[in-house]
């Protein structure tokens, strides 16, 4: 059976594995070790939003699940004081400090016990690290690829892909987290330029516009199934499955680009 994780459970552990950073560095450059990035580099930037984000989106499925007003309001409090780790008190100061104030176990371990109210409708696989480089590695050569095929029409929908797909490839090669909201998060704009494209040209006339789609299409698809989510997934896995439905359909010849956009999964 495959080994599952879900939002709770990754951002537990990513704290936990940030208490290991060392206790001398400054806040910033602990976090910046932990990502292999500079401090309050654009890079570093990035990082904060998506772990902030990260921690909202938590907070948001938890409303969500009808559970005990004061155990609601307590797990909100931990998820608080978690995020001021990743703050200018928990940044400006040696990484000590956050440590022993905002990321102790007393704090981090009721986020992770979230994860089995959480798993059961918003859990998906958790990759390997063998699995998340060979992801890595079909990307590269996809960018690649793109980069190197200008279209004769159309072509700022190959560059919208690109773009997509270097958020993706960071996100996933920092953070090494594939599921709801992050790195998916980055391929719904990739998604959208695709059908987008698919609908503004001829194919048949454009055999570099056909071969690109293609391969954006089987690459998609290589993520989808990886992630494995649950029947009861989040709205992000939803659009993605939907639209890998819609994908599948296109490259198989079988509906329009209007029957497509209203595709909604078996």
């Amino acid at each position: 059976m495959a080994d599952m994780t879900d939002p709770a459970l990754e951002i537990a552990e990513l704290c936990e594995g940030l208490r290991g950073q060392n206790d001398k560095l400054m806040g910033d450059r602990a976090l910046a070790a932990q990502f292999a990035t500079a401090p309050w580099s654009v890079e570093f930037f990035e990082i904060l939003f998506i772990v902030h984000r990260r921690m909202d989106q938590i907070v948001e499925l938890v409303d969500g699940l009808g559970l005990n007003p004061s155990i609601l309001a307590e797990a909100k409090a931990h998820v608080s004081t978690v995020k001021l780790a990743f703050s200018q008190d928990g940044l400006r100061n040696p990484w000590v400090h956050a440590k022993n104030s905002y990321l102790t176990p007393a704090t981090v371990t009721p986020i992770k016990f979230l994860s089995p109210v959480l798993q059961p409708r918003y859990g998906y696989v958790r990759l390997t690290d063998a699995e998340i480089e060979e992801l890595l590695g079909e990307v590269n050569l996809l960018i690649e690829w793109l980069s190197e095929h200008q279209l004769r029409e159309q072509d700022f929908f190959r560059a919208s892909i690109i773009e997509g797909l270097l958020v993706f490839r960071f996100r996933l090669e920092r953070l090494r987290w594939l599921g709801w909201g992050y790195s998916l998060q980055a391929l719904r704009e990739v998604i959208a330029a695709y059908l987008a494209l698919h609908g503004h040209v001829n194919l048949e006339a454009e055999p570099l516009t056909d071969a690109m789609l293609r391969k954006v299409a089987a690459y998609v698809g290589r993520v989808v199934k990886a992630a494995q989510f649950v029947k009861d997934t989040a709205e992000t896995g939803q659009f993605m499955l939907q639209a890998y439905g819609a994908i599948t359909l296109i490259s198989q010849g079988k509906e329009t680009i209007a029957g497509l956009l209203s595709y909604g999964g078996d």
